[in-house]
This record gives structure tokens, sequence and C-alpha cells, in this order.
């Protein structure tokens, strides 16, 4: 599976903070992705999206997902953001 994470929505031209390649993941089953996005400059409300996109050699095409998350940055030089967790900036 491959993972890509945007400021923005990429339908309308969101820009890509990173992504990942996770092993499969069977139905049932969970795992977790992440990237560092630098916020230098960045502030105030964002939306990020996560596109989850998983190439089938039988089918010969890929289902797309999208997922969006808003948060709000404060006016420093980076933040980190755990889910369930208030942002906080990266030491």
């Amino acid at each position: 599976m491959h993972v890509t994470f945007f400021d923005g929505n990429p339908k309308r031209g969101g820009s890509v903070i990173g992504a990942q390649v996770l092993p499969l993941v069977w139905a049932g089953r969970s795992a977790e992705a992440t990237v560092t996005w630098p916020t230098a400059r960045k502030f105030g409300q964002r939306e990020l999206f996560a596109r989850v996109r998983w190439f089938s050699p039988e089918h010969g095409s890929y289902a797309d997902n999208l997922v969006r998350l808003t948060v709000n940055l404060p006016p420093w030089p980076s933040v980190s953001y755990v889910p369930g967790s208030a942002v906080r900036p990266v030491r």
C-alpha cells in the first residue's frame, strides 16, 4: 500500500507533504503511516489529507481512499500531531 499525505485537497491542488509504503494490511487489521512535515511559515487552520492506494495485480487497478483531518497550527517553527492529542512543537 502507498500512503501519500497532502496539505490541502489533492483533487484541488493540495501539495504533497510526504509518502510512505506499507506492507499489505489484511481486512480487519490496521497499520500506521507517518511523515515529517516542516511547518515553518504555516499556521492557522489547515486541512490535511491522506490517500491510500492499494495496487492489485489481479485487478489491474487500485482502490483510492482519501481521508481528511483539520488541524489548527500555532505560529511555531514546527509542530507534531498525534491523533487524539494536542498539537505541540517538535524539539
